[in-house]
C-alpha cells in the first residue's frame, strides 16, 4: 500500500500570506500606468496580481497626493536645517563683530545689531549658495531676545546723568502756575514757554550689548553738539523762531549763504551755550517783538507771561 501524501496546508498558508505593498511600489504602479502600461504588464514587472494593480491604479488620487505632501514635508526639513545652519553660523559671526565692536569702544544699538545680523546672513548664505533664502530672515525682536540669551548679553549704560530736578517743586509748580494765571487774567495766547535741548548731531549711543562676564569699556563720546531754544505760547497759536547757537559764527558750510535767511536765528559761542547774554540778546531782539506783533494783530494787550526753568543761561529776574 502506497504511503499517505503528507498534507502540505502550512506551505498553502504561508504561501498566501498577504504581501505588504510599499508607497514606493504602488507610486510607480501609478506612474507606470500613466504611461501607457497595460495592468498585467505592470503586474508582470513588479510581482503582483492583476487585481492589485487594479485596486492601485483606482486609488491613484490619493497616492499622488499623499507623495506630493511628503516631498514637500521633506523639502520643508531640509530648508530648515539649512537656514537654522546659516542662522548659526551668522550668530557666530556677529559674536565676534560684538567683541571686535567692543574692544573698538564702539557702543551698538539694537537696531545696529539688527542691521549687521541681516548683512552677514545674507553673506552666508550666498557663500553656502542657498538661494533666496535670505529674504526668510527679518532678525526680529523675537530672534534678538533668543539670540542675548544664547550669546548671555546683558545691555549696559555708559554714560549716566545726574537728576537735577526738584521733585517737590514740580508737583507744586501746576497749581502754582494755574493760580497766577488766573489772579493776573492771562488767556492761552498770552502764555508762553521756552526750552532748550542739545543736539549732539555726531553722537554715539549710550548704551551697547555686551557678554555679562565682561564690563563695557570707556569711549570718547562725540562732542559735536548744538543748541537749540524752541518756544510757542499755550493755544499753539503762536510758533517761535528757533534760536540755534553753535560753535562757528560763521562755518564755512554757510559760504555765500545769508544767515537772516535761516529758519532760525543763528548765534554762536565756544561752548555752543544759551548764555545769559545770548538769551538776553534773543529776549529783547526777537521775543519781545514777535509776541507784540502777533497780540496786536490779536487785538489783545502786549501783556505776556513766559514760562521758563532754572537753566543758569536764564536771567533770574
Amino acid at each position: 500500500m502506497a504511503p499517505k501524501r503528507q498534507s502540505t496546508s502550512s506551505d498553502d498558508s504561508s504561501s498566501k500570506k498577504r504581501k505588504v505593498i510599499t508607497m514606493e511600489v504602488k507610486y510607480d504602479v501609478v506612474k507606470r500606468s500613466e504611461k501607457g502600461e497595460t495592468n498585467t504588464e505592470i503586474g508582470r514587472a513588479l510581482g503582483l496580481s492583476r487585481m492589485s494593480v487594479v485596486t492601485i491604479v483606482k486609488d491613484k488620487e490619493r497616492i499622488l497626493k499623499h507623495v506630493k505632501d511628503a516631498a514637500l514635508m521633506k523639502a520643508t526639513v531640509i530648508n530648515m536645517k539649512q537656514r537654522s545652519q546659516s542662522i548659526v553660523e551668522m550668530e557666530k559671526l556677529l559674536m565676534i563683530w560684538l567683541e571686535d565692536q567692543n574692544q573698538q569702544r564702539v557702543p551698538v544699538s539694537l537696531s545696529v545689531i539688527q542691521e549687521k545680523a541681516r548683512e552677514l546672513h545674507e553673506a552666508v548664505v550666498k557663500k553656502n549658495g542657498e538661494g533666496r533664502a535670505s529674504g526668510e530672515f527679518s532678525a526680529s525682536r523675537g530672534w534678538f531676545n533668543c539670540f542675548k540669551a544664547r550669546a548671555n548679553l546683558h545691555n549696559v549704560k555708559l554714560q549716566g546723568e545726574a537728576a537735577t530736578a526738584d521733585s517737590e517743586a514740580a508737583e507744586s509748580f501746576p497749581s502754582g502756575l494755574a493760580e497766577i494765571i488766573k489772579d493776573h487774567g492771562y488767556t492761552a495766547d498770552q502764555v508762553f514757554n521756552v526750552d532748550e535741548t542739545g543736539l549732539f548731531w555726531k553722537r554715539m549711543p549710550n548704551r551697547t550689548y555686551l557678554s555679562k562676564e565682561k564690563s563695557a569699556p570707556g569711549h570718547k563720546a562725540g562732542k559735536e553738539q548744538l543748541t537749540l531754544l524752541f518756544g510757542a505760547n499755550a493755544s499753539g497759536d503762536l510758533k517761535l523762531k528757533p534760536l540755534l547757537v553753535y560753535l562757528a559764527e560763521n562755518p564755512m558750510a554757510f559760504k555765500g549763504i545769508f544767515k537772516s535767511q535761516l529758519p532760525v536765528i543763528w548765534k554762536s559761542n565756544k561752548k555752543a551755550w544759551v548764555t545769559l547774554m545770548v538769551f538776553e540778546n534773543w529776549f529783547n531782539d526777537h521775543f519781545v517783538p514777535a509776541v507784540e506783533r502777533y497780540l496786536s494783530s490779536k487785538g489783545l494787550p502786549f501783556k505776556v507771561l513766559l514760562v521758563l526753568d532754572n537753566d543758569p543761561g536764564h536771567p533770574s529776574n
